[in-house]
């Protein structure tokens, strides 16, 4: 779950049987405490299902990478542009993360932090720092 623009937002997820993975998107408005399926309200092509995501918020956009899904652990980078209402999928450059899944992904000042996680079940220590404005690691 993250926050953007004063709604909290949830992608994904996996059922209770953990067969089944979702790439649905809610969003929460805390004001009229409701929530809206927003899954076939944007454009571009969504991601894959997956849980275990990391998510992140800024400048009216939301930030999604990695997580696992059908074919494994996911190396992926995709925005949520709130403003066009349109998935995108950015060319990225500088020394990238990898595949993860169960990291952490946090804003500050700006920048997305990404940290640790694991990969074929073994722990990672790693850390990341992405800028959103080039999309350069």
């Amino acid at each position: 779950m993250v926050e953007a623009r004063d709604k909290l937002y949830v992608f994904g997820g996996i059922d209770s049987s953990s067969t089944t993975r979702y790439n649905d998107l809610y969003e929460f408005d805390p004001v009229a405490l409701s929530w809206t399926d927003l899954s076939n309200s944007m454009s571009g092509t969504p991601p894959l299902a997956r849980t275990h995501h990391g998510l992140a918020s800024a400048r009216g956009k939301i930030y999604l990478y990695g997580g696992w899904g059908l074919q494994g652990t996911l190396s992926d980078l995709v925005v949520l542009n709130l403003e066009e209402r349109e998935w995108q999928y950015p060319q990225q450059s500088g020394d990238m993360p990898g595949g993860r899944e169960s990291h952490t992904l946090t804003t500050m000042e700006g920048k997305i932090y990404l940290f640790g996680g694991k990969f074929n079940s073994v722990a990672l220590n790693s850390f990341a720092v992405l800028d959103p404005d080039t999309f350069e690691w």
